[in-house]
């Protein structure tokens, strides 16, 4: 009898053991799976129209927050040139506040900043630049490809050309890109891009910081950009997706002096 109640006590322990490992498993099981899905967070794409904010160089990131996940940086970046900057953010995430950097400058250091951003809900996917410091919300809708050989709307004007009607600049074999050339004498030149009713000058255009055949001189009273030539063939192409501008120089041809 007494044989029969010691082996009773030890298959209860038994069975006690054996619950209390059941329920630390479950338990760590858990963890482990809600661990799983915050590290595996889905994403989704979210857009920067940087308006104003895309000069000089700038760079563009965001520091984002709520949701299950931890607070972190994301990063935009132009990689199909369409002029507007795209980065990954995790699909919960509720706000973001969207930093201006300048070269060189890393963690909160910046030109600019959005302030705290609530991330919308009905839909709206693309963050726009208004101004300085006006913002809003927009939906991007991917822009229609350029077809080799359509008409070019982009003329240059300004005193390399003439401010009335400008020279037609025609697509390029990349039909991202729109070129003309014109051969000047040496001097100061005042210029800017005009596509319909739009006029781009020197705060709208990524202009190049040095040139062969001159130099780029800090924009005019009236908001050209502006140009010091030595004189030769200039070629400009503009990339419209980007507002780049690039110059191309031919030096003019010199004469050799007749030995007669």
């Amino acid at each position: 009898m007494k044989s029969s109640k010691i082996t009773a006590r030890l298959l209860s322990v038994v069975l006690a053991v054996m619950m209390l490992f059941s329920l630390v498993t479950v338990g760590f099981t858990a963890s482990a799976a809600d661990v799983e899905v915050a590290e595996t967070g889905a994403t989704k794409s979210i857009y920067l129209k940087a308006g104003v904010w895309d000069q000089a160089g700038a760079t563009f990131k965001a520091w984002t927050w709520g949701g299950a996940g931890a607070d972190s940086w994301i990063t935009f970046t132009d990689a199909d040139g369409d002029g507007i900057y795209e980065a990954q953010i995790e699909s919960d995430k509720t706000s973001m506040k969207v930093l201006r950097q300048g070269p060189g400058q890393t963690n909160w250091d910046c030109w600019n900043d959005s302030g705290d951003q609530k991330l919308p809900t009905d839909g709206k996917n693309m963050f726009v630049v208004d101004d300085w410091s006006k913002f809003s919300w927009s939906t991007y809708v991917a822009p229609t490809p350029v077809q080799p050989g359509d008409a070019s709307a982009y003329y240059l004007m300004g005193t390399l050309t003439d401010w009335a009607t400008g020279q037609n600049m025609v697509y390029a074999e990349d039909t991202s890109v729109v070129t003309t050339t014109v051969e000047l004498e040496a001097g100061s030149y005042a210029f800017k891009i005009k596509k319909d009713s739009n006029w781009y000058g020197a705060s709208e255009l990524k202009l190049p910081t040095v040139i062969q055949g001159g130099t780029v001189d800090a924009a005019d009273a009236d908001g050209n950009a502006a140009l010091t030539l030595d004189g030769g063939t200039y070629t400009f192409n503009y990339t419209i997706a980007t507002k780049a501008v690039a110059i191309a120089y031919t030096a003019p041809e010199v004469e050799e002096p007749d030995p007669g």
